[in-house]
């Protein structure tokens, strides 16, 4: 339809435009034959003209500068309905995307859901690492097992944070390190520092991915 399709309103609008300069401008003192002639032209390009009769033999008692003041309201008008139109379209197509994407994250979620368990193994999260591109990444924080698939272009492979997937993550955020400890270190419990920065980054990976079990005897509360 015509309010459908922005490119065939602007042209009628234009070719209404053309039309009224084209009254302004004809026989001195406007007079009615000039104002059926431009009528039936619009008629003839299919613009929304009047298609009642007026005699031939009376005068537009109209002044040039009401008819001016006329054609730039509807200018006006005709203006901020096209910009209404194109708005218009514009929510269309956004809303048109937000339905696309919504698919797309769905259909993730579906590849990368996996079955909760009341308790996991450490050595059960390696093969959960992210290798499959579309399939669960797990990693554990303070005995708690996370499902992090929406954070895979950070724990999937080349990723920052891949040296956390499929595996007990606890130390290393305790930490802020991505650094293994060593041998020594890694028998050391946590310091009180260690433990409220660990305490943090566990409510932000509650906040944001989905838990699905816990890890066996790896809890430092």
């Amino acid at each position: 339809s015509l309010a459908n399709s922005p490119v065939m309103l602007k042209r009628h609008t234009v070719y209404l435009a053309v039309c009224l300069v084209q009254l302004l401008a004809s026989t001195e003192a406007f007079q009615m034959p000039a104002l059926q002639k431009t009528f039936a032209s619009c008629r003839r390009r299919s613009c929304r003209c009047t298609n009642r009769t007026i005699s031939s033999d009376t005068a537009l008692h109209m002044e040039p500068a009401l008819i001016a003041g006329t054609i730039t309201v509807a200018g006006a008008a005709a203006i901020i309905y096209l910009s209404g139109s194109e708005d218009r379209q514009r929510k269309a197509q956004y809303a048109e995307y937000e339905e696309k994407e919504k698919q797309i994250q769905e259909k993730r979620a579906q590849l990368a859901f996996i079955e909760p368990r009341d308790v996991w193994k450490e050595e059960e999260l390696a093969q959960y690492d992210g290798s499959d591109p579309d399939g669960p990444i797990l990693l554990g924080v303070d005995g708690t097992v996370f499902n992090v698939w929406k954070g895979r272009n950070f724990y999937g492979p080349g990723g920052e944070y891949h040296v956390m997937a499929g595996r007990d993550a606890t130390r290393l955020l305790a930490k802020n390190s991505l650094e293994e400890d060593s041998e020594e270190d890694a028998m050391k419990p946590l310091n009180i520092a260690e433990k409220a920065t660990l305490e943090g980054w566990y409510w932000i990976f509650k906040g944001k991915y989905e838990i699905v079990g816990k890890l066996e005897g790896k809890s430092t509360s």
